[in-house]
């Protein structure tokens, strides 16, 4: 059974993992009532053509569908990149990112979840931080930022808010990238983890010509003078 499994997920992504082969060798979380319905392999696998068809984010991270409650906003198994083996949230209207680490974590959750009654919507212990390689990281991410394809920076968007901002050189790469989207998250980034050595990416940031990224832009030069003993 699990090599008919396998075979089946191979149709939509490249060396399906163990943790996905193995979520259907077993009962799926189902509770209809809290929008908690893991699809049935054939529907996840339709679904995912689907992600892979009309998303920017499907193909490149190797998206595969989870879930389906009737929202658009689908749980997605990350099968390719930095953050492999992670969960995403992919939101039809929404801020898309990373929530669990691990299909172990979003799973749990959901068990979790139908015990206390909780909405799909607000699953408990959400991971949106996991803990990555940042040298394969911060390298994919200098890749993306050279691209310039709408697809590198969906990606590129959704992997700044994992980088570690000890990672001073790209990140002052960023503050400066084209894209003003990449601009606003990597602002967001220096705002809630601050490190004193990316003064000069805040204040570039502070002063972008798009009030979208100078407003985080300020709280992180606010919140970088302040770890930096720098008065205003």
């Amino acid at each position: 059974m699990l090599n008919d499994i396998h075979d089946m997920l191979a149709l939509c992504i490249s060396e399906p993992p163990d943790d996905l082969v193995a979520l259907y060798s077993m009962p799926r979380p189902i509770a209809p009532h809290l929008g908690i319905n893991v699809l049935s392999l054939d529907a996840a696998a339709k679904y995912t053509r689907a992600i892979h068809e009309h998303t920017l984010l499907g193909r490149p991270m190797g998206l595969f569908a989870l879930d389906d409650a009737n929202d658009s906003n689908p749980f997605c198994y990350v099968s390719r990149g930095p953050a492999k083996g992670c969960i995403l949230h992919l939101y039809h209207d929404g801020t898309t990112s990373i929530e669990y680490a691990s299909l172990r974590g979003f799973v749990d959750a959901l068990h979790a979840a139908i015990v206390d009654g909780i909405y799909i919507d607000d699953l408990p212990n959400k991971n949106c931080r996991p803990e990555i390689d940042q040298n394969i990281l911060g390298n994919r991410i200098v890749e993306l930022a050279g691209i310039g394809t709408d697809e590198a920076e969906c990606e590129l968007i959704i992997l700044v808010s994992l980088l570690d901002t000890a990672r001073t050189s790209t990140i002052n790469l960023l503050s400066k990238h084209e894209n003003f989207f990449v601009r606003e998250e990597t602002a967001n980034l220096i705002a809630n983890y601050p490190n004193s050595l990316l003064i000069e990416a805040a204040e570039i940031l502070a002063g972008d010509i798009h009030p979208q990224v100078a407003r985080p832009g300020k709280a992180a030069l606010s919140a970088v003078r302040r770890v930096a003993n720098i008065s205003n």
